[in-house]
Parts: structure tokens; sequence; C-alpha cells
């Protein structure tokens, strides 16, 4: 009975290195770990961030907001800032501040999501903002948290603003219908038209179009 007892025992061992060890990731291969959010306004580590990034307000009447869900930062250690009246929009990231994109006569940031796409283990923090000058545009962008910089994908979505959706375990864009309360908080639902998808395709991490899907 004993050996039949370590026999069963061994064989789950060597059972259990096999699958460890037969050169696949560990890490999933969808990316059900996707995290959603948008903007959070609150005053937690406002002082501090100012003080950090010695940003220089444009406005006389100018506030800015951490617009952080408190368990992101917890979760992730990302801490978004926004300026009340200009747009601006700023990560903190590990005590260095980044600037997120476009945002003069546009929202600025509009809303997020964490995610692993290109699968290296550590997430990035995707945002999409709007900025126009008389063409109002929506693009989207991310932080890689592994090179510690901010990457702005090369596509723009005009007259309308998107919004990130987890569809099907896959990190998506849509045309987002929107109800700006002030800069600072503003909602976003998902609207009918599909802009495009966030994947990992030929080494690096991109934004395909819907267009450019279609047509492929």
């Amino acid at each position: 009975m004993k050996k039949l007892y370590f026999f069963a025992f061994t064989l789950t061992i060597v059972l259990w290195v096999a699958a460890c060890s037969d050169g696949k990731s560990t890490l999933p291969d969808d990316n059900s770990n996707i995290v959603l959010f948008q903007l959070t306004p609150s005053a937690n580590g406002v002082e501090e961030f100012l003080e950090i990034s010695e940003i220089k307000m444009l406005y006389q009447n100018e506030f800015c907001y951490n617009v952080t869900p408190q368990t992101i930062s917890d979760e992730y250690g990302f801490q978004i800032f926004k300026l009340d009246q200009c747009c601006a929009g700023f990560l903190l990231y590990e005590n260095e501040t980044y600037n997120l994109g476009e945002y003069f006569g546009g929202l600025g940031i509009t809303s997020f999501a964490v995610a692993d796409i290109d699968q290296n283990g550590k997430s990035e923090l995707y945002f999409t903002y709007s900025w126009g000058s008389g063409i109002h545009r929506s693009l989207a962008g991310y932080f890689d948290t592994h090179n510690k910089e901010v990457v702005l994908f090369d596509y723009s979505y005009f007259n309308k603003d998107m919004v990130f959706v987890n569809e099907n375990h896959s990190l998506s864009l849509y045309e987002a219908d929107v109800d700006v309360k002030s800069f600072v908080d503003i909602s976003l639902l998902q609207g009918e038209e599909k802009v495009g998808d966030i994947v990992f395709d030929s080494d690096k991490i991109q934004l395909i179009t819907s267009q450019e899907a279609n047509s492929g």
C-alpha cells in the first residue's frame, strides 16, 4: 500500500514538473485580468504630488485632483492627477511624473484600463484622451511600466470620444457617449461603433482599428 501511495505521489510531481517545463509561459494566454476605470476625483495625495512634480497652474482658479480609484493605486501603484481647467493629466509612478497625452481644446484624459497586453508580467496603464483646436479628436496611449515611458498610438478618432471595453477578455475601444459634469468628473458609456483593439503583434503593443482588421 505504501508503494502505491509513493507511486501516485511521484507521478503527480512528474506531471506537475512537465507542465511547468514545456517551454510555454505560465502567464494566462488571454487578458482576463483587464481592469477598467474612469475618473474618480478626490484630494488624496494632491499636495504631495504638487510638491514632487512642481507643476505650474495655467489658470488663477485652477485646482488639481487625484482622479484614481484608491483600489487601483493600492494594487498597481498608479496615481493619476488632472487639472480641472486646462485638462492636463499626469501620472505619478514610483515618485516620477509623466504627462498623459495632449489636452488643449479637448477633455484631456477620460478613461483607463490596466492590463498586461504584452504578457511580460508587468501591467501597463492604458488611457484615452482628447484634444483639438477646431477639430475634436480622441486618442489612446499607455504607460509602459517596464520601460517607464508613455507611448501614444498614432491614430485619431475625430469628432467623438472613445472608451475602453473588456470585450471577451480583449481590450477594445468603442465610440463613447460622454457626460461631462466637470473636466475631472466625466462619465463615458459604450456606444455602438467599435473603433479597434489593443493587441500585442510583431513584438509590440499596437492599436488595430476595426477598419484595418476588416481590410486585412
